[in-house]
């Protein structure tokens, strides 16, 4: 029976000591072949990139919708890193949520261009959450909580506007010079009895 190398010719054989060197001269050049593709195609180190710049710019004449969220031609943006009194929140006699609503309209007159840079994106509520600006270059953020009517909202600002609240508490503004639920936990404790109601009803 022939061996591999000593194939019929319609298969590359042929037998005989020339076929074993063209073979093994053949395999050789092949080898070469292989291994000089792979080092021209061997992929280089990839430069160092910057890393994706996600951040979005929402620009326009914005209208308010209460002390920590504006509007674009509708589309809702919350103002990130603070929480001010919900809209009906009262603290005591009085209606904080109203007064937040006046002092973010101070800062932001009708008509005011506003410049907000997407921060993320809260999916739950389907609004951007966004460092936003006046014209003037004025953060509106920092400004709500040094008035008094906003909080630093820890959780997601880590501290960004604690100097500004310190500040307020100092000179006991807005919300510091009054006894409030804080929103956060306003909002947790109507959701609870919100629940518990629906379980009651069951």
């Amino acid at each position: 029976m022939p061996s591999g190398w000593e194939k019929t010719p319609e298969y590359g054989g042929g037998g005989g000591p020339l076929s074993w060197v063209g073979a093994v001269a053949l395999f050789a050049l092949i080898t070469f072949g292989i291994f000089s593709c792979q080092r021209v195609a061997a992929p280089q180190p990839a430069e160092a990139q910057p890393a994706p710049d996600t951040r979005t710019l929402i620009s326009g004449i914005a209208t308010i919708s209460d002390g920590d969220t504006i509007r674009f031609e509708g589309m809702r943006v919350r103002i990130w890193g603070i929480d001010a009194p919900e809209g009906d929140q009262m603290c005591g006699a009085t209606n904080a949520g109203s007064e937040a609503l006046t002092a973010i309209d101070s800062i932001i007159p009708d008509g005011s261009r506003v410049d907000c840079v997407m921060v993320n994106y809260d999916g739950r509520n389907n609004r951007p959450n966004a460092v936003c600006t006046t014209s003037e270059g004025v953060n509106i953020g920092a400004r709500m909580v040094e008035l008094g009517w906003a909080w630093d909202y820890r959780e997601y600002s880590e501290g960004e506007y604690q100097a500004q609240q310190d500040q307020a508490q100092r000179a006991r503004l807005g919300v510091h010079a009054l006894t409030c639920e804080l929103p956060w936990d306003l909002r947790a404790r109507e959701r609870e009895e919100a629940r518990a109601r629906r379980e009651a009803a069951q």
